[in-house]
């Protein structure tokens, strides 16, 4: 065991993908590298099941180099994967592990969307804020504030924005 203290700090070795990872992975590599340079899905199918099926076999009992071969492959693919961007690693990690990959990255995507439209209504409100400043007293403000119990505290532009926040003010 690691010294106290040093446990959080230690490097654990990710488990190694499973065969049968490995062969999808292979086939999905080889028939995706087939159809982008033939452009038919018919050939791309058949290397798909042959790429599938020599990963998959057991490496003692196989003669010749294409079940090694597409080993290296699948895990070169599954390597580059794990190394890759986030971006490009979400993809391909939706390519080969599928459905619930798909329906996290979409979840995801909903909430940055949804962070993004409330950082523009913030960015909109903070140019109106800043564009209206000179229109309003201090004291002017306060007193909306009061009216609407709203904090009064703070400079005037984020009383002024408090404000816009609660629609008390139009501007």
């Amino acid at each position: 065991l690691p010294p106290e203290g040093e446990q959080d700090n230690a490097k654990t070795t990710p488990a190694p993908p499973s065969p049968w990872a490995i062969a999808l992975a292979a086939a999905i590599a080889s028939s995706f590298a087939v159809n982008m340079i033939l452009h038919s899905w018919f050939i791309s199918a058949a290397v798909f099941v042959f790429a599938f099926l020599a990963a998959s076999g057991d490496p003692l009992d196989e003669e010749g180099i294409a079940g090694s071969l597409a080993r290296i492959v699948g895990r070169t693919t599954l390597k580059s994967i794990d190394t890759a961007t986030p971006k490009v690693r979400a993809v391909a990690r939706a390519a080969v592990f599928g459905e619930e990959e798909l329906a996290s990255l979409m979840g995801r995507l909903s909430e940055l969307e949804r962070e993004n439209a409330e950082l523009r209504l913030w960015v909109q409100r903070r140019k109106a804020v800043d564009e209206s400043l000179s229109k309003f007293t201090l004291e002017e403000l306060k007193g909306l504030a009061r009216e609407k119990g709203i904090m009064v505290g703070g400079t005037k532009s984020q009383l002024l924005m408090r404000l816009l926040e609660e629609k008390a003010i139009d501007l």
